[in-house]
């Protein structure tokens, strides 16, 4: 019984099918689409609402609040930028 749920385990594993058919086994390209990561310009300008409430001092959670964007969001620009 243990074996064949094991087998069966393998098997989902090795082919990981993605939604579009293909399989990282097979050939088919895994991974982000070119062009679907912003670059830091990008990030400058659609950002830049949080960047100046974080450089003026406000904290985390007022910057959401006051911005419209999740915690992680500003979290995220925080870092990024090392404000």
């Amino acid at each position: 019984m243990y074996v064949i749920l094991i087998f069966l385990i393998r098997m989902y594993v090795r082919t990981s099918v993605r939604t579009d058919g293909r399989t990282a086994n097979k050939g088919g390209k895994v991974g982000r689409k070119k062009g679907s990561v912003k670059t830091l310009e990008q990030r400058v300008e659609e950002y830049s609402d949080i960047i100046t409430y974080l450089k003026n001092g406000y904290s985390i959670r007022v910057t959401a609040k006051l911005t419209e964007k999740s915690i992680s969001t500003v979290q995220r620009v925080k870092k990024d930028f090392q404000l």
